[in-house]
């Protein structure tokens, strides 16, 4: 009787750890067909993980889905300056680290900023209108963390450095 108790506890187990399988894959199939859809939509990307493209060799890095992270909060890397698609730091996430003058456009990633997070040593600022001769939207300065910029007009930015 013990014996049959011991193989019934088994199978309920292996059945219950089965189930967990498909959500598992289905995430992942989500991720898949998410990164696939964003490299149809922005081409160019070589993707670097399962929801991550990197441009012009590591220029720009894109990360489509949030770490487990608390909501709501900054999480640009040091030494890296990320925009946000979301306000809040909502994902995509686009990075760069270069000093000087970079067009949003080149990555696709134009009109589509609405939160910063500026992890450099440094200021950088974000332009509307066309590249190097738009209007100088906000700043942001070293360590600063902006959770609602002017939505959807960043064009280009400038890295002082």
């Amino acid at each position: 009787m013990a014996r049959h108790r011991l193989i019934a506890a088994a199978l309920i187990a292996v059945v219950t750890a089965s189930a967990a399988i498909p959500a598992a894959t289905s995430a992942t199939t989500a991720t898949h067909a998410e990164l696939t859809r964003y490299l149809r939509e922005h081409p160019g990307g070589i993707p670097t993980a399962p929801d991550t493209i990197s441009y012009l060799g590591g220029a720009l890095v894109v990360t489509l889905r949030a770490p487990a992270r608390a909501q709501g909060s900054p999480d640009c890397p040091s030494g890296w300056f990320c925009f946000y698609d979301r306000p809040g730091w909502g994902y995509p996430r686009g990075k760069l680290s270069d000093c000087w003058y970079q067009n949003l456009a080149t990555w696709y990633w134009q009109d589509r900023t609405e939160s910063v997070h500026n992890n450099t040593g440094t200021t950088v600022t974000f332009y509307d209108g066309a590249y190097r001769a738009g209007s100088a939207m906000f700043a942001a300065g070293a360590g600063v963390a902006l959770s609602s910029v002017p939505p959807n007009r960043a064009n280009y930015v400038y890295r002082s450095c």
